[in-house]
């Protein structure tokens, strides 16, 4: 590989490396002229590799769903239910660490970046909820919509109750749950 091109990957690299840590940090509305300083490249650098901003904010999201996708699948343990509380437990821990996927989820920017990167993990999930709904453990009538939606509810309390989201999910999962739980198991 010429070493022009090297440095260009390089530089890529750096941007969206940069790029999502100021993002997860400070949102999506953390300046450009932030990410090409901390990535150490110039703003003609930044737009050779993304156009616009939101060309770049949305690599940076595909970069993130992509890790949260592998993470969650490589968390699975083989027992649907723990899996698809354990899935939803950590893209929390994740919305809470990374503000922008919160403000990737909100609108107006729903239309323009989530949309891409749902088939990924609705299709996870789609997995975890069919497997929970298969061995009993899920509500017959829970859908994969339904959790999505209760994912990204419980997602938008975590600015509001950085801690206790945590009891909401528990809460929110024991209804969804087709045996109720002893006083023992909770």
């Amino acid at each position: 590989m010429p070493a022009s091109r090297k440095d260009a990957v390089l530089n890529r690299e750096r941007l969206l490396s940069a790029a999502t840590t100021l993002i997860a940090e400070h949102g999506a509305e953390i300046d450009v002229r932030e990410i090409a300083r901390c990535a150490g490249v110039g703003m003609g650098t930044l737009y050779r590799h993304f156009p616009t901003k939101q060309a770049l904010l949305d690599a940076t999201l595909t970069h993130s769903v992509a890790e949260w996708v592998s993470a969650a699948r490589a968390a699975r343990t083989g027992d649907p239910w723990p899996d698809l509380c354990g899935f939803i437990e950590a893209s929390l821990e994740r919305h809470a660490r990374d503000r922008g996927l919160v403000d990737c989820y909100t609108p107006p920017s729903i239309e323009s970046r989530a949309v891409c990167c749902d088939t990924d993990v609705r299709a996870l999930l789609a997995e975890l909820v069919e497997a929970a709904r298969s061995n009993g453990t899920l509500r017959a009538d829970a859908t994969t919509e339904d959790i999505w939606m209760l994912l990204m509810a419980l997602g938008q309390l975590i600015p509001m109750a950085p801690h206790g989201w945590r009891r909401a999910a528990r809460i929110a999962m024991d209804g969804l749950r087709a045996t109720a739980l002893s006083a023992d198991e909770r």
